[in-house]
């Protein structure tokens, strides 16, 4: 009797293990944020845009995105290592890249349309002006600090509520490898009594 619920235990461990290797992304939360995509919410070419689904991806997946969407195909390994680079220090921001790509003579011939691009066009534009669109720069981001500030509380919050899912997560994973374990010491306690 005990063999036989330690056999259908273990099967049944075997089988979740399996399960979790084969589609490790079915057992990852998702959150309003979309920071973490599972496989009905992986990117879909349109034929219009919002920026916003763009800005939910991000590093190199932000990237790759915005040539599957805008240039309509995989990025080349230099312009992807170039933009990431770009991103990652922080020389340029999320919205600089996808302008730039919009932008450039290929993303002009594709002419893919994203909602309320032109007017962050026209302004990036002005920023670029020697002197005045340095003023100008710092004037917008002294505007926009509050909604900024928020966007950073949020995203603060989402990554500590993803490391206790994780903690929790590796407790329970932990937990149940122990009593797998301890199923696995007992059975042999069993096997060498007989």
């Amino acid at each position: 009797m005990i063999k036989q619920i330690l056999d259908e235990i273990d099967e049944k461990y075997n089988v979740a293990c399996l399960d979790i290797k084969q589609n490790p992304k079915k057992y990852i939360r998702r959150k309003k944020l979309h920071l973490v995509m599972d496989s009905e919410d992986k990117f879909r070419q349109k034929d219009v845009y919002i920026i916003e689904d763009f800005n939910r991806y991000f590093d190199t997946e932000f990237i790759r995105n915005l040539y599957l969407g805008l240039l309509r195909r995989e990025p080349e390994e230099a312009g992807l290592e170039e933009h990431v680079t770009q991103l990652r220090s922080g020389a340029r921001t999320k919205t600089e890249i996808l302008l730039a790509i919009r932008y450039s003579k290929e993303g002009r011939q594709k002419a893919v349309k994203i909602l309320g691009l032109k007017k962050r066009y026209a302004m990036f534009t002005l920023f670029r002006i020697p002197f005045l669109g340095s003023l100008l720069k710092h004037f917008y981001y002294l505007a926009t600090l509050s909604r900024q500030l928020r966007r950073l509380n949020r995203l603060e919050n989402y990554v500590g509520s993803e490391l206790q899912a994780m903690k929790k997560f590796a407790h329970e994973s932990q937990k149940h490898i122990n009593k797998k374990l301890d199923i696995d010491e007992f059975e042999i306690l069993m096997d060498a009594s007989r």
